[in-house]
C-alpha cells in the first residue's frame, strides 16, 4: 500500500484512479531512497568515489520533481484538461538539478578533476530534463531554457514558499532545500538559460565513455526508481535468492540426449573442460569466449559456467550477479525456454519469476512471486526492469539498454552492471558494428564489473588475443574429433533455380528415407521450390518456414521438424533456421551464402551423429526473373563476405575437421577488409544519443523499410483481434494499457514484418494493396495469406 495524502494544502506529485493523491515530498523521497539502494547493491569502477555517485543521484532525485510545487501543476492534477506549458514541469525540475549540481561540485573538488567537474551539472541538467522522454541531442537541449525563460520565471513566480519550507532533504554532508533553489532560480534562471548552460557545454572537454555510462546508468537508475514505489508499492525490492551452482549437473544426470556414442563422449568432455575452468579462472579478467562446434550442448555448458562463476563470485566478492542469457533471433529463444524452465523447474515453483524471466515480444507479460501472479501493470514493469536472477532475452534488447535513446530500454541498464552477460550465437552481430559492440563490453566489463561470455561454433575476431580469452584450450581439436560433415561447394559457375530444383528432386528420389533440408536465400525462390518439391512428392511430409509466415506458426513447424520420421521430412525454408535452432537432417542443400551462414546450416546436418556422414551440397543460383540474372545471394549479402567466403572455399570437399582452421582464414580476411563504424560512439561521447538510431538500422538491416501486419487466420488470432478493439475502445488510459499488455504475446505471435515496398515474382507491389486497417492495426486481407508459405501477393493460394 503506498502512503497517500488528502489534505488540500500540501503539494502533490500525482493523482491516482481513485482519485486520492500522493505528497510530492514523501514522492522525491522514495525516488532518493530507492535509487541508492540500487546503486549501493553495485560494485562500480567509475573514477569517480562511489560516494559521490551516490550524492550525484540524490540531486537528480530530489530535483527530479522540482517543478510540480507549481500552482500551474498542482491545479493540473485537479483537471486533467488543463495542460499547457506552463504545466510541464521537467524543464524546471532541470534548471533546479542545475543549480544543485553547480554547488555541489564546488564543494568536491579536492574529488573531481575538470572533465568530471564541467561535465556533472550538465548531465543532471540533462537526465532530468528528458525523464518523461527519449534521450536527443544535447546541443538541442541547452538552447530550451532560453526559449522557454519567459515561461521558467513565470511558473517560479507561482511556488508558494509556505508550501516548500519543509522541502529541505539532508544526505551525507550536503544540505538541499527547496526555498534556497527556488530564491536562486528567482535571481539567476536568465543567467543560467543564457549564459552558464553554453558556457558549461562549450568549455566541455573530450569525453570518454565512462562518462557516457554514468549518464546512462543514473538515467537508468532514476527511471527505474521513479517508477518503482508508485507501480510496486509496498512490493519493494527484494534481496537475490539461491541458486544451485550444481542446478544444471543434476538436469543432465536426468537427462538422456540424443546423439551417438561418439558425441555424447565429446559433449561431456567439452562441459567437463569448461564448467572445470572456474575455479582457476582470474576474476580480474572478464571478457571470455567459447568456441565449440554446432551440437556440442553450449547452452547448457555455458548455463552451468555461469551459475558456478556466480558462485565464485559471490563468495569471493560478495556481489551476486544476475546471469543474462541473450540469444539473436526469436525462431530459437522458445527451445532454450524449455531447457531453461526445465532446468530451473524445482527453483521456480518455490520462488517464481524471481528466478527465470524471459523478455521478448513473444512471452506473455506474467511475473509471479512466491505467493501470486501480480498484475499486468506490476508484471510488466518488474519484466522490464529485469527483475529476476536469471535473464532470458534477445541480443537486441540487451544492446538497446545502451544503443537506444527510448526510456523503456534504457531503464534496465543498470542492470547489466555487476552482471555475467551470455551472448549466444554472437556471429550474428553484423561486423560492422564489432567495434562498437567491443568499445561497449570493454567499457561494461571493466566499469561495471560485469563478464562477458561470446558463445559460438564461429568465433568472429571482435576481440583481439590479448582482451578475451578462451576457455576451451583447443577449439580446434573439437572439430578434428568430429566428421559428421561433408561439405561439397559447388560455386565455381552458378545454375538456374529449376536446375537446382532437379537435383534436389532427384536427391530425395535416390534417398526416400532422408530428411532433407533446403535452404535458399530469399522468399520468392523458397516458394518456387516449396511448389515444384510438393507437387512432385505429394506423399511425403513438405514442411516451409520463412519469415512470411506468423510467427506461432514457425515455432510450431520447427517443433514437427524435430518429431522422427521414418519416411524422410523435407523442409524447404529460408536462412531463419541457421543458427541455434535445433534440428537434426541427414541433407542440406543449400544457395550460396558467406561461409559462417554455411558453417551454421551446416551444423543443422547429421547434428546428433546419428548418421556415419551428413552431406551440404552448396550452390549458386541465378534469378532468371531479373534481367541482369542476378544471383539470389546479391539480394541478401554484401561482396566483402561472400568474396571473402569464394576466396578461401578452394576444394570442392571439406570435412568438418577442416571447418576450422577456414574459419579462421575467413575471419582473418573479413577483419582486414570489412569496415568498422565508430560513428555512433563518436556522436554518444559528444552527447548526441539521437543518432543511436542508427545502431539499429545497422544490427537489423532494412527492417525499417518493414511494416508490422496482423493476421487472422484462426479462432485464436481471431479472439486476440477481438480483445485488442475491447483495449483500445476502453476510455481508462491505465486500464486500456494494461489489456493491451495482456495481448502484446498474442498480437506479437500472429503480426508479420512486410517491406512497405516489395517485390514477388518479379512484380512491384505496396503494401498497402494487401492491408487493411483496422482500429489502427494494419491487417493483412486475409486472401493474400496462404497457409503454407504466408504472405502471398496473389489472389490464389500456391495449393489446391
Amino acid at each position: 500500500m503506498r502512503e497517500l495524502c488528502f489534505l488540500s494544502d500540501m503539494l502533490y506529485s500525482h493523482k491516482f484512479d481513485d482519485e486520492t493523491k500522493l505528497e510530492l515530498k514523501k514522492h522525491l523521497q522514495d525516488v532518493a531512497t530507492v535509487s541508492l539502494v540500487i546503486i549501493k547493491e553495485k560494485q562500480l569502477n567509475f573514477s569517480l568515489p562511489q560516494k559521490v555517485i551516490e550524492d550525484i543521484s540524490f540531486i537528480i532525485s530530489i530535483c527530479h520533481d522540482f517543478g510540480k510545487a507549481t500552482k500551474y501543476f498542482q491545479d493540473r492534477l485537479d483537471s486533467d484538461n488543463l495542460r499547457s506549458s506552463h504545466t510541464n514541469h521537467a524543464l524546471l525540475s532541470a534548471m533546479a538539478g542545475l543549480i544543485a549540481s553547480i554547488k555541489y561540485v564546488e564543494s568536491k573538488k579536492e574529488y573531481l578533476d575538470n572533465e568530471w567537474s564541467s561535465f556533472i551539472p550538465l548531465m543532471v541538467f540533462y537526465i532530468i530534463a528528458h525523464h518523461h522522454i527519449s534521450l536527443g541531442d544535447l546541443s538541442e537541449s541547452i538552447n530550451k531554457p532560453e526559449n522557454e525563460k519567459y515561461i521558467l520565471k513565470e511558473q517560479i513566480d507561482k511556488i508558494d514558499n509556505s508550501e516548500i519550507q519543509d522541502y529541505i532533504f539532508i544526505h551525507n554532508d550536503a544540505r538541499f532545500s527547496f526555498p534556497e533553489l527556488k530564491a536562486r532560480l528567482s535571481q539567476d534562471v536568465q543567467t543560467l538559460a543564457e549564459d552558464k548552460l553554453h558556457e558549461q557545454f562549450y568549455n566541455f572537454p573530450d569525453l570518454n565513455l565512462q562518462h557516457i555510462f554514468l549518464l546512462y546508468f543514473l538515467f537508468s537508475v532514476l527511471i527505474d526508481a521513479d517508477k518503482s514505489k508508485l507501480i510496486l508499492g509496498e512490493i519493494g525490492r527484494r534481496d537475490s535468492i539461491e541458486i544451485g551452482a550444481d542446478l544444471v549437473d543434476s538436469y543432465k544426470q536426468s537427462k538422456v540426449f540424443e546423439g551417438n556414442e561418439k558425441i555424447i563422449k565429446l559433449r561431456e568432455k567439452a562441459y567437463k573442460e569448461i564448467v572445470g575452468k572456474v575455479e582457476t579462472l582470474d576474476l580480474k579478467h572478464k571478457i571470455y569466449s567459447i568456441t565449440l562446434p554446432t551440437g556440442l550442448g553450449k547452452t547448457l555448458t555455458s548455463l552451468s559456467f555461469a551459475l558456478k562463476l556466480r558462485e565464485r563470485i559471490k563468495n569471493e566478492t560478495k556481489v551476486i550477479p544476475k546471469i543474462i542469457y541473450s540469444l539473436p533471433f526469436l525462431s530459437i529463444i522458445d527451445q532454450t525456454e524449455n531447457v531453461f524452465n526445465d532446468v530451473f523447474k524445482e527453483t521456480i515453483k518455490k520462488y517464481g519469476s524471481r528466478v527465470l524471466l524471459k523478455d521478448h515480444s513473444l512471452t506473455d507479460v506474467i511475473y509471479k512471486t512466491e505467493t501470486e501472479e501480480l498484475d499486468t501493470n506490476k508484471s510488466e514493469f518488474l519484466i522490464s526492469t529485469w527483475d529476476a536472477e536469471i535473464i532470458l532475452t534477445t541480443v537486441d534488447r540487451l544492446l538497446y539498454s545502451f544503443f537506444s535513446p527510448a526510456r523503456e530500454y534504457i531503464m534496465k541498464f543498470h542492470n547489466l552492471f555487476n552482471s555475467i552477460i551470455i551472448l549466444d550465437e554472437v556471429q550474428g552481430i553484423k561486423d560492422e558494428l564489432w567495434l562498437t559492440i567491443k568499445e561497449f563490453f570493454s567499457y561494461l566489463s571493466e566499469i561495471g564489473n560485469s563478464y562477458i561470455i561470446l558463445m559460438t561454433a564461429t568465433q568472429p575476431i571482435i576481440f583481439e588475443k590479448g582482451d578475451i580469452i578462451e576457455i576451451v584450450s583447443s577449439p580446434e581439436s573439437y572439430y578434428k574429433d568430429l566428421n559428421r560433415v561433408m561439405i561439397y561447394p559447388n560455386i565455381k559457375e552458378p545454375i538456374t533455380l529449376n536446375n537446382f530444383i532437379e537435383i534436389v528432386i532427384n536427391h530425395i528420389k535416390n534417398n526416400s528415407k532422408d530428411d532433407v533440408m533446403v535452404v535458399l536465400n530469399t522468399i520468392d525462390s523458397s516458394i518456387q521450390v516449396y511448389k515444384d518439391i510438393k507437387e512432385r512428392f505429394k506423399n511425403k511430409k513438405v514442411i516451409y518456414l520463412s519469415s512470411n509466415i506468423i510467427p506461432k506458426e514457425r515455432l510450431k513447424r520447427i517443433r514437427e521438424i524435430n518429431m522422427r520420421s521414418k519416411s524422410g521430412k523435407i523442409i524447404i525454408t529460408t536462412q531463419c533456421v541457421e543458427a541455434g535452432v535445433d534440428i537434426d537432417v541427414d541433407t542440406v542443400f543449400r544457395d550460396f551464402a558467406p561461409l559462417d551462414s554455411i558453417n551454421q546450416v551446416s551444423g543443422r546436418c547429421n547434428r546428433h551423429f546419428l548418421k556415419n556422414k551428413g552431406r551440404v551440397f552448396i550452390y549458386r543460383i541465378i534469378d532468371d526473373s531479373s534481367a541482369q540474372k542476378k544471383e539470389y545471394y546479391s539480394y541478401i549479402y554484401g561482396e566483402v563476405h561472400t568474396g571473402k567466403t569464394k576466396e578461401v572455399i578452394t576444394s570442392s570437399e571439406i570435412s568438418e575437421d577442416k571447418i576450422f582452421c577456414i574459419n579462421k582464414d575467413y575471419f582473418d580476411k573479413l577483419k582486414r577488409a570489412h569496415f568498422e563504424t565508430k560513428e555512433i560512439i563518436d556522436n554518444m561521447l559528444k552527447c548526441d544519443f539521437s543518432q543511436t538510431r542508427k545502431f539499429h538500422s545497422i544490427l537489423r538491416g532494412d527492417d525499417f523499410l518493414k511494416e508490422s501486419v496482423f493476421v487472422e487466420l484462426d479462432k485464436e488470432s481471431k479472439k486476440v483481434f477481438e480483445q485488442f478493439v475491447d483495449a483500445i475502445q476502453t476510455k481508462n488510459r491505465k486500464e486500456r494499457r494494461n489489456k493491451l499488455l495482456k495481448i502484446r504475446k498474442g498480437l506479437a505471435e500472429n503480426t508479420i514484418s512486410l517491406f512497405k515496398i516489395g517485390k514477388r515474382e518479379g512484380e512491384k507491389y505496396l503494401i498497402g494493396e494487401f492491408i487493411d486497417e483496422k482500429h489502427g492495426l494494419n491487417c493483412l486481407n486475409k486472401k493474400y495469406y496462404d497457409k503454407k508459405v504466408g504472405f502471398l501477393p496473389k489472389n490464389r493460394t500456391i495449393l489446391l
